[in-house]
C-alpha cells in the first residue's frame, strides 16, 4: 500500500513538472510567433483605406469587361508593383485572380436568386463570353452555372 502510495506521489510530481515544462514550452513559442508575424487584426489605417478602395473599384467595375489591371492601378492610384504586393499581402490573390474571384462570387450571388439566364450573369459580372464564363465557373465550384442554378436556386 506504501509502495502504491509512493508512486502515486511519484508520478504526480513528474505530471506536474511535464505541464510547466510544456507552459514554458507554449510560451517560448508565443513569444516567437509574436516577433516574426504581425497581429493580423490591426491593419495600419493608410492600407485599410486603400483596401476598402480596392474593393469599391472592383464592386463598381463587376460588369466592365475592359476592366484590368492598368485600369485598376489608375484609379487606386497606386503602381502595377504597389498594386500585386497590396492585394497579395491583403488577399493571397494576384490582383487578377481577386477581380476573377470577385465576379465568380457575384455570378454565385445572382445565380441563386435565379432571376437571371446564365448569359444575363455573365454579362452582368463582366463576361462578354457565356462560355468562357461557364468554364471559369466550372473550374472554380466544380459544376457549371446552369447546373449550379438548378440545385441551388432560392
Amino acid at each position: 500500500m506504501r509502495k502504491l502510495f509512493k508512486e502515486v506521489v511519484i508520478l504526480r510530481s513528474r505530471i506536474e513538472f511535464l505541464e510547466r515544462e510544456n507552459k514554458k514550452l507554449l510560451t517560448k513559442e508565443n513569444n516567437k510567433r509574436d516577433v516574426f508575424q504581425p497581429n493580423e487584426v490591426s491593419i495600419p489605417s493608410f492600407d485599410e483605406k486603400l483596401f476598402k478602395k480596392a474593393l469599391q473599384i472592383v464592386e463598381d467595375n463587376i460588369s466592365n469587361e475592359r476592366f484590368n489591371i492598368s485600369t485598376f492601378c489608375s484609379e487606386l492610384g497606386v503602381s502595377r508593383t504597389l498594386l500585386f504586393l497590396k492585394i497579395k499581402s491583403w488577399s493571397n490573390f494576384t490582383p487578377n485572380e481577386l477581380i476573377k474571384h470577385y465576379r465568380m462570387r457575384r455570378a454565385l450571388q445572382l445565380l441563386e436568386k435565379g432571376k437571371m439566364i446564365v448569359s444575363e450573369v455573365s454579362y452582368h459580372v463582366g463576361y462578354k463570353n457565356p462560355k468562357y464564363f461557364s468554364k471559369c465557373f466550372n473550374q472554380k465550384f466544380g459544376l457549371t452555372p446552369s447546373q449550379f442554378q438548378k440545385k441551388y436556386t432560392i
